[in-house]
């Protein structure tokens, strides 16, 4: 073949590739750059990411007032010799502690990772957008369907992002668009808020300075060790002597800071609670402890509700010492929660730990580290034959998706399916002793059937309907006012519910025994003046004369700054009842009735009114 042939050949190949490169290109630069929404679908779109984004609030508050997580870990109870469960009740929040003592005394921690956070956000959400409600816009010719959704969180210091990918499919008279993925972005300080929990309580695990805080209050309101000149016996109440620790564990506490900028200090002395070697802090950080708050408390020697210290130099043989003295030493162990907040006017993150004296001495510190998503291995091992049934109440088959649940690892099985008038699965499951089947189906409320799978078996899961409810609150016998809000709490053995009112006005139950929340907020711009008060106490005298017995008084002060409220409480309550499935299936609406509560002026009385909103009833009506 002549050379002229072979290089116009070549050049012909060569143009072809350049094309090919070139198209390629050009595609995928189509394909990154943003989609030009028509312009009568613009609000439908606006609209969408404003409910997001209200929708990222929602869920970035309920990571903050839940240490964490929005879904809750597996709750743990506790026991009569530690009375701490996994989570502590804050005001009617469950929140999960990052590090407590179980019921058998094994220390635990769950302390969540930010991917952790940022998982349960993107769930939470995909869930949530679901009750976005584009009827304002049907109501106006347009035609509105939305595919699935998934989304995906990055949550940073002073923000939140979310990639979003569920295909709107948008109508109106002769036009039309698909909007497959949307951007959509807050403002929180929840990822910096995190990152300052995350070093205190680093710093409280390695060092345990609240620990070391406690002991140097045992010493100080309680009999600890001494010698007093007496020739009578000393006897102190233990009871007493627990109601004192209380009430100095709850002034001491409070009286913590962090090294920052977000306190001034009265005086030199006032420099004893400031945690020294840590970053600057320049957000708000406090430290609570509630007297009514589980706490573990003992002493030894003891007998009952008696301490007694008998005296030296009475006893025969003795008299030549020509005086009589009492000595003591008594051991303690306490233990309690505390509370750590980290806030600013608009956000809150908090998250508990359980603080610990045993014997004197503060408990052994142990390394934390954040939960990471790790590989489930179980499932890949699935050798147990399992023929599982899912029915409702009423003994009718109903097709469900099942998973398998043991200890923390959770396995997809299969899917039930209808065969012979029997929702039927035959499959194969991972060993395991005291697992749990669970069955998930549209209409109705998971279940759970503990099982041991360490052979053959059969199981038949019963799933409880849902009914969906329209939902109503009323304050003071009057309806809510477009000023206020109420977050409400379901709360089974099964599962808890909450919902923010008047954003959600819709909720899904099954039947069973709950516990039932409301707290109600209205807008407002309150000022909280702030609370002085000084705590003293006797201690001993330094030098010689401290073994004499003699005293002398020292004072702490204590501030509680001001703050300003701009979400007030106005109501509230709670109560306990008992909803049938014949309740649910003959209800269309949940009316909730709540007290009206007095308008706090100050720190004190915004907590009164929160004990008065734990000690008064709410109403619940179905019609």
């Amino acid at each position: 073949m002549p050379t002229r042939v072979k290089k116009a050949q070549v050049t012909i190949f060569v143009i072809i590739a350049i094309l090919i490169v070139a198209s390629v290109s050009m595609l995928f630069y189509l394909k990154t750059q943003p989609f030009a929404i028509p312009t009568q679908f613009k609000p439908v779109e606006d609209y969408f990411i404003g409910c997001i984004e209200n929708k990222m609030n929602d869920g970035a508050a309920l990571l903050g007032s839940q240490g964490g997580y929005i879904a809750l870990p597996k709750f743990e109870v506790g026991s009569s010799y530690m009375p701490f469960s996994s989570q502590l009740d804050f005001l009617g929040t469950a929140v999960p502690y990052w590090f407590y003592i179980s019921g058998n005394n094994i220390m635990r921690q769950q302390v969540p990772s930010l991917q952790g956070m940022e998982k349960q956000l993107s769930d939470f959400l995909e869930e949530e957008i679901k009750n976005c409600d584009f009827g304002e816009f049907e109501n106006r010719g347009y035609k509105i369907s939305m595919g699935e959704a998934r989304i995906s969180t990055t949550i940073n210091d002073e923000s939140i992002e979310a990639s979003i990918t569920a295909p709107l499919i948008l109508d109106k008279e002769s036009a039309s668009a698909i909007v497959g993925t949307h951007k959509a972005s807050i403002k929180s300080k929840i990822g910096k808020f995190y990152k300052i929990a995350k070093k205190i309580n680093d710093k409280e695990q390695k060092e345990l300075f609240l620990e070391n805080y406690s002991l140097d209050t045992l010493s100080l309101y309680a009999p600890f060790t001494n010698v007093e000149l007496s020739c009578a016996p000393k006897t102190w109440s233990k009871k007493e002597i627990e109601r004192n620790i209380k009430e100095a564990v709850s002034a001491n506490i409070a009286a913590i800071k962090i090294n920052g900028d977000y306190y001034k200090l009265k005086s030199e002395e006032n420099n004893y609670f400031v945690v020294q070697d840590t970053d600057k802090v320049n957000e708000n950080v406090n430290f609570l402890f509630s007297e009514t708050w589980p706490v573990k408390f003992d002493v030894w020697p003891s007998e009952g509700d008696v301490l007694k210290a008998e005296p030296i130099g009475t006893q025969k043989g003795l008299g030549i010492l020509g005086f009589c003295y009492v000595q003591y030493h008594f051991v303690y162990d306490l233990a309690y929660p505390v509370m750590i907040q980290i806030f600013d006017n608009n956000e809150l993150f908090q998250f508990p730990v359980v603080v610990s004296v045993s014997k004197n001495k503060a408990r052994e510190g142990i390394k934390t580290e954040a939960v990471e998503e790790v590989e489930v291995e179980l499932c890949k091992y699935k050798l147990t034959d399992m023929k599982i049934a899912t029915i409702n109440s009423s003994a009718n088959p109903v097709e469900a998706d099942i998973k398998f649940k043991c200890f923390e690892q959770i396995c997809d099985i299969g899917k039930t399916s209808i065969d012979y008038g029997e929702a039927i699965l035959n499959a194969k499951v991972p060993q395991c002793i005291g697992g749990y089947l669970v069955a998930n189906a549209n209409g109705y409320a998971e279940s759970k059937m503990q099982i041991d799978t360490n052979e053959p078996a059969s199981a038949e899961i019963v799933l409880s309907p849902l009914y969906n409810l329209d939902v109503e609150i009323f304050v003071g016998g009057a309806p809510i006012s477009k000023e206020e809000q109420a977050i409400i709490t379901f709360t089974s053995e099964e599962d808890s519910q909450t919902i923010v009112y008047p954003q959600t006005k819709k909720i899904e139950l099954r039947d069973g025994f709950y516990n039932i929340s409301a707290y109600v907020y209205r807008q407002g711009n309150i000022n909280l003046g702030s609370y002085k008060t000084q705590q003293c106490t006797k201690v001993p005298a330094s030098g010689i004369g401290g073994f004499f017995g003699f005293e002398k008084e020292q004072c702490y002060d204590i501030e509680l700054p001001a703050q300003t409220l701009t979400q007030i409480v106005s109501g509230g309550g709670n109560t306990q009842e008992y909803i049938t499935e014949g309740m649910l299936s003959d209800a269309k609406k949940l009316s909730v009735y709540t007290s009206v509560m007095p308008l706090p002026q100050n720190i004190l009385d915004l907590q009164r009114v929160y004990e008065l909103i734990d000690t008064s009833e709410i109403g619940i009506e179905l019609e």
